[in-house]
């Protein structure tokens, strides 16, 4: 199945007729790229395509809990009247053995009088075809079963929800019975059963006859009243999808207008007021250190000048000191030797020898001399102050206050410029009213979806009670009972083959299952960042629950995964399911990139989407794939389009291009 084109007639906000060539020339560009803003169409893009198939069973997000007709109204253009109503039309290719068919699918409705008229007009080839017209809600199921559409086509960012355990389970049960035709199976075993069943009753006693129909009743009433619960745990489910896009939207708006500044406006002023009491209170200590010696070190390089000419001034001062030492000593060892040597030349070179010691140091005392006159204290606190360390000390105190200031600073600018920014909080009266109303709805939608749920499970579980009392009552009848030959063996034989399709059930789906497995690991270790995080996947045969196993062999919980983590195990799934199907369709993904960070995109732009399928459909906004994304998708499109939307006409046009800016 290949879409070729898709026309909007008055669909959403697709005013007048849009025509959109969906068809591309090549296999090695199978993506097709639609960018547009929030409330651009890319939503309803999705669900043209939805409802053009299935009508009234597509399971879109928007409609909700609404009636059918409700919905298709709602999602005519403002612009017409509900007389004029509006019209899909989709065309697509399909493959039936080795010739290619084109169908054509015009969908269309509108009020007529007090009335509301939908019609279903199917071509083939170009000629109308009533078969296919009249009985299009069971013959699209050849073509893409409705219960495997969600495989196919989704919202990127919603389907984080199908990594639940529970929602798992389910969508593997639907789809691997319906891609492993086990449906068959399951219809022939219960055909099976109600002929075992026939037969036994045909032989109850009028008190066992009874007691089944009192329990045939019970369990016609269960199961009906379980369908209507499916039903509106699906539209529950729905409205609940619809009530977070609504949040969504209403806390972008929040954002977009200033709305986490206005929330956080308390907070900043908070931060504000502290970060002036530590710039205060630095300023205080820049102060205090150049109170002390911090000036002093202006003059330092003069300080250490003055210490180099007091350590001269000492030595000149111990040199003076030396000499008249010397020269006293001197006088009296001379004296001391002419009494005893009467040589005058010896006494003469020694006394010369003494008188040139004391000059020299007496020249050196000269030399050192720099006339400071520093005192002994003066100097001990010069020498304090430098080789106490105690100026660079301060020096470095100084250099650290300073630091701290100029970032304390940065600081306060920086929240000074946020608080600026924060809105009024008049301006912001609608948003906030809309953010608290969407929440308070989507409490509501929660709540209610629950409530569904549990009621459904009740049920479930009644119904189960049902079917084993139904049981047992049918075995005793067959204890109890006088069968003739011919239901004997009817009944026999029913046993005998029911037992067989349930080993053969059994086999189909541990066969299959393993490959299943392998198709889901592969896609999921493809597109995850942690390529080690997850080494196995595995899913049980009978009851068809998935477990992740860790690098250790341990499970993972899915609620141990981040939400981006969580949104491509539920791709993984899709991914694996679809490629296992082994069925060539197309694939519609809107908000394809969702809250995933850039290396998950990565993983998906390159390994996902030109692999997915043979055609794949991605509905962006301009801060999913933009510049550097589209650069890496270029190789792989066949066409780009921007859903542009007027402001003044209030509707959407679909031209060619991708946001000229980013393509730029």
């Amino acid at each position: 199945m290949r879409f070729q084109e898709i026309t909007l007639h008055n669909v959403g906000v697709y005013q007048g007729r849009q025509v959109i060539d969906l068809s591309s020339t090549s296999v090695d560009k199978p993506v097709l790229l639609f960018g547009g803003l929030n409330g651009g169409g890319k939503t309803t893009f999705l669900e043209a395509i939805q409802l053009a198939l299935y009508g009234k069973l597509a399971q879109t997000a928007r409609r909700g809990s609404r009636a059918y007709e409700d919905y298709l109204l709602e999602l005519t253009n403002r612009a017409v009247s509900p007389e004029e109503g509006a019209a899909i039309t989709l065309v697509f290719e399909e493959s039936e053995g080795s010739e290619r068919h084109e169908y054509t699918l015009v969908r269309t409705w509108r009020v007529k009088g007090k009335g509301f008229r939908e019609s279903v007009e199917v071509y083939v080839d170009g000629g109308y075809s009533p078969a296919l017209s009249e009985n299009w809600e069971e013959e699209v199921e050849r073509f893409l079963p409705q219960r495997l559409c969600n495989l196919f086509f989704f919202d990127g960012e919603q389907i984080e929800a199908l990594a639940e355990p529970s929602r798992t389970t389910s969508i593997l049960r639907t789809a691997i019975s319906s891609l492993l035709g086990l449906e068959l199976v399951d219809q022939l075993q219960a055909d099976l059963t109600a002929v075992e069943r026939k037969k036994r009753r045909q032989n109850a006693s009028p008190g066992s006859d009874d007691e089944i129909r009192r329990l045939e009743e019970q369990r016609a009433a269960a199961m009906q009243r379980l369908e209507f619960l499916q039903s509106d745990s699906i539209a529950k489910h729905a409205d609940l999808q619809a009530a977070k896009q609504r949040l969504s939207k209403a806390e972008a708006d929040f954002e977009a207008r200033g709305g986490s500044l206005f929330e956080r406006s308390q907070d900043l002023e908070k931060q504000k007021t502290e970060l002036e009491l530590r710039l205060r209170s630095h300023e205080g200590d820049l102060r205090e250190l150049a109170s002390g010696v911090l000036p002093l070190a202006l003059v330092k390089d003069q300080l250490v000048a003055l210490q180099g000419k007091a350590e001269s001034d000492s030595e000149a001062r111990s040199a003076s000191v030396a000499v008249q030492l010397l020269s006293a000593s001197d006088a009296a060892l001379l004296e001391d030797l002419k009494s005893k040597i009467h040589d005058h030349k010896v006494i003469n070179t020694l006394e010369s020898s003494l008188a040139a010691r004391r000059e020299g140091l007496h020249e050196t005392a000269g030399n050192k001399a720099s006339g400071l006159a520093l005192d002994e204290p003066a100097k001990d606190q010069l020498n304090g102050l430098l080789q106490g360390e105690r100026l660079d000390k301060s020096i470095g105190k100084v250099e650290q206050v300073k630091q701290d200031l100029d970032e304390l600073s940065e600081a306060l600018t920086k929240i000074e410029r946020e608080i600026a920014r924060i809105p009024d909080e008049g301006a912001l009266h609608d948003i906030i009213e809309a953010r608290a109303d969407a929440k308070v709805k989507l409490e509501y939608a929660e709540a209610q979806y629950q409530e569904s749920k549990n009621a459904w499970e009740s049920c479930r579980q009644g119904l189960d009670t049902l079917d084993e009392q139904l049981a047992k009552t049918y075995e005793n009848i067959e204890l109890n009972s006088q069968r003739d030959e011919l239901d004997g063996r009817i009944v026999d034989r029913a046993v005998q083959i029911r037992e067989v399709m349930t080993s053969f059930k059994k086999r189909v789906l541990e066969k299959h299952v393993a490959r299943l497995e392998s198709l889901i690991l592969e896609s999921y270790q493809c597109l995850l960042r942690k390529t080690g995080l997850i080494r196995g996947v595995e899913i049980d045969p009978d009851s068809l629950t998935l477990n992740l196993r860790g690098i250790h062999g341990e499970v993972v919980q899915p609620r141990h995964l981040s939400a981006g983590e969580r949104q491509l195990l539920a791709t993984s799934i899709l991914w694996g399911l679809a490629k296992a199907s082994g069925r060539s369709l197309p694939i519609v993904i809107d908000t394809p990139l969702g809250r995933l960070d850039s290396s998950h995109r990565t993983n998906l732009v390159e390994n996902y989407f030109p692999n997915a399928s043979h055609q794949v459909i991605l509905l962006s906004t301009d801060e999913e794939i933009d510049g550097r994304y589209l650069k890496k998708l270029k190789p792989h499109l066949a066409a780009c389009y921007e859903l542009s939307y007027d402001d003044e006409t209030g509707g959407t046009n679909v031209v060619e291009g991708y946001f000229e800016e980013t393509a730029a």
